[in-house]
């Protein structure tokens, strides 16, 4: 199951400009409004009534927890748990574009039985995490002379194992690494994710199916990405490349790339032609001096949910 928990962004700070009481009413009834609309068009589209067991009985394949204001939360089935994630972001983000609202989102995927306090718990962090890290994001555009076209949503997620922990700080501690001996910094993950990144994430999965990728080396992948060093992580990874027939590790490399290729922009310069590709030792690519990244953790946590529809869904092996 997945618990999807959404909040417009510096909604105080947008009322705090309105002067009167009649437009911060407008501007409240819009961003309700709006929050209905995209929740009704995530429901349409990915959350069809279904038959039960009985003739002529019919269920929701969800559950509405919270509805109103700014605020969503909503119980959906694990493998639509993305899609309806980005519906959700894209269209309250063009319901509400001309005030420049967006939305975070956090989606924790677990267990059925997982204890919902912990959950809501765990999406509450998550949540502000990625309103924390939306908001850095938005000063350095800023800083960039970027700010114009840039779009605050940000779409976080957790899925939950046996050791996960219930902060989401903790768990991005796990997934990264720094020694007081090494100059290195390592970061197993890129969340939380841009509307624009998720869907080449999404992309890149339903590819990865496509060519079945093979769940054994993916594992091998993941642990090859947890190692987060220069050494063992770098020949473990490049190991598994080497068993992928020639499409499928053309494939993951080229969406680590790709996504390097992204990450390195700020740092180009024209009068230093080295700087204008990406520095990849695969699995990971260097953002900034020392600072190594890899979308590969992502991927591989997420190649279970991202919904494939119609066509094969991947081999299991």
């Amino acid at each position: 199951m997945a618990l999807i928990y959404a909040d417009a962004n510096q909604m105080g700070t947008v009322m705090d400009k309105l002067p009167t009481l009649e437009e911060r009413e407008a501007m409240a009834t819009m961003v309700d409004d709006a929050i209905y609309t995209a929740l009704s068009k995530a429901i349409a589209e990915h959350l069809p009534v279904v038959s039960a067991e009985h003739k002529g009985e019919h269920m929701f394949p969800f559950d509405i927890l919270m509805i109103g204001g700014d605020d969503v939360m909503i119980v959906t089935p694990a493998n639509v748990a993305m899609d309806v994630a980005l519906t959700l972001a894209k269209e309250f983000r063009a319901e509400t574009k001309k005030q420049g609202c967006t939305l975070s989102v956090a989606v924790i995927l677990a267990p059925i039985k997982y204890p919902f306090g912990l959950l809501h718990e765990l999406a509450e962090t998550t949540l502000r995490y990625a309103k924390k890290v939306g908001a850095k994001r938005e000063e350095e555009a800023a800083k960039r002379g970027r700010l114009k076209d840039f779009d605050k949503t940000t779409i976080n997620f957790v899925v939950v194992a046996g050791n996960t922990g219930h902060e989401f700080e903790k768990i991005m501690e796990s997934l990264s690494r720094k020694k007081k001996d090494e100059q290195n910094r390592f970061y197993a993950t890129l969340r939380p994710y841009s509307v624009k990144e998720l869907e080449e994430l999404r992309a890149a999965i339903l590819k990865g199916k496509g060519i079945d990728l093979g769940h054994t080396k993916l594992h091998q992948l993941r642990e090859a990405v947890m190692k987060k060093n220069l050494t063992s992580s770098v020949s473990d990874a490049r190991a598994v490349l080497n068993n992928w027939k020639e499409r499928q590790w053309q494939h993951v490399y080229s969406y680590v790339y790709e996504v390097a290729n992204r990450y390195q922009e700020p740092y180009e310069q024209d009068e230093k032609p080295g700087s204008l590709f990406p520095h990849l030792k695969f699995p990971w690519f260097e953002d900034g001096e020392g600072v190594y990244r890899s979308p590969l953790l992502d991927f591989v946590e997420l190649y279970d949910f991202i919904e494939q529809k119609g066509g094969n869904s991947g081999a299991k092996n």
